[in-house]
């Protein structure tokens, strides 16, 4: 067995790259799947896989989700969003309204290519702020719990090549869930807040009721992206997307959870960028401090009257095809 097995935020038929797939659990009956059939602490690494809903809820009034596109950060073209409430068409898009009074809020998800997935959840919004915090910890080859709780963690954007990113998600209220992009090092949780990020791959094997490493595969240097839920069946559902520095030598631009290589350091509360995509990967060039929206390049997937929100490339609201080479305004942090 290469890695302990906990139960998946989505139903495991949903997530198998078909043409239809079944429908995700209502968001209370998954919070207590995760919290009845798993312990919290559990060493895990999940990876975000083929194409599918990672994630689904309602943040202000407003129905949103986090759709992978099984190909890495970037969607080459915007899959096409679908809504219904209670069994009635509510709209299309990212920004679809949800009236109070719903019981049950649809999801029908197109890819480009024409494969389908379908979600559905009680609707509760709430606010989709959360915070991250990062720092650096230097892990040995005991990766056990208690060892790594011991450990003294230093407050610094990036983690030296021999060592893992610690993050802490101090706002989150619910069940945290941790899913990891494509080649995404391991994650190790360490409480309910907080989780260990690797750029080593390390499989476990379960002796006599205890994870032990199996094997560690160093490796290498690079910017490492995990998709966090927080699921809260009374509250709500929220998520962030939580890159972690490991090895990178090259001042960072941050924004959200978001971290990104650039040429020169950058300060202040926002920044102009243009965006590129090679290769089906976003870089970030002819980076500035700026002091307003003045710069922002109208795109059609964007909001006119906000700093442009990079986790929405991963998600899926703006494809390669509308974002590539495109001048946008970022804030900082």
């Amino acid at each position: 067995m290469k890695y302990p097995l906990i139960p998946e935020l989505l139903a495991p038929k949903l997530l198998a790259p078909k043409p239809l797939a079944p429908r995700l659990l209502a968001p209370m009956l998954l919070a207590l799947g995760l919290v009845a059939c798993a312990p919290p602490f559990d060493v895990s690494r999940k990876e975000l896989g083929p194409f599918r809903v990672a994630a689904v809820g309602v943040h202000d009034g407003v129905a949103h989700a986090a759709v992978w596109s099984g190909q890495g950060m970037v969607h080459a073209q915007s899959p096409t969003l679908e809504w219904t409430l209670d069994g009635e068409p509510l709209g299309e898009g990212f920004d679809v309204v949800v009236p109070e009074g719903g019981e049950l809020l649809g999801l029908r998800v197109t890819s480009p290519a024409g494969d389908v997935l379908e979600a559905e959840l009680t609707p509760v919004s709430t606010a989709v702020d959360l915070g991250v915090e990062r720092a650096a910890v230097s892990l040995g080859q005991d990766l056990s719990l208690q060892t790594r709780r011991e450990l003294e963690a230093e407050d610094q954007e990036h983690a030296s090549a021999d060592q893992g990113g610690r993050v802490t998600l101090p706002e989150a209220r619910g069940t945290l869930r941790w899913m990891s992009a494509l080649g995404a090092g391991t994650v190790l949780e360490l409480s309910e807040t907080q989780a260990d990020v690797l750029a080593d791959e390390v499989s476990f094997e379960n002796e006599e009721g205890a994870w032990v490493v199996e094997e560690r595969v160093a490796g290498e240097p690079g910017i490492y992206h995990q998709l966090v839920l927080d699921l809260d069946p009374v509250l709500g559902n929220r998520w962030t997307w939580v890159d972690v520095a490991i090895g990178v030598d090259a001042p960072l631009l941050a924004s959200g959870g978001r971290l990104f290589e650039v040429s020169e350091s950058v300060s202040g509360e926002l920044a102009a960028v243009t965006l590129v995509v090679e290769d089906g990967a976003l870089s970030l060039e002819d980076v500035e401090s700026v002091e307003d929206l003045t710069q922002m390049e109208p795109l059609a997937c964007g909001l006119t009257d906000q700093a442009f929100d990079l986790s929405w490339i991963p998600e899926g609201r703006c494809g390669a095809d509308e974002v590539n080479g495109a001048r946008v305004v970022v804030a900082l942090r």
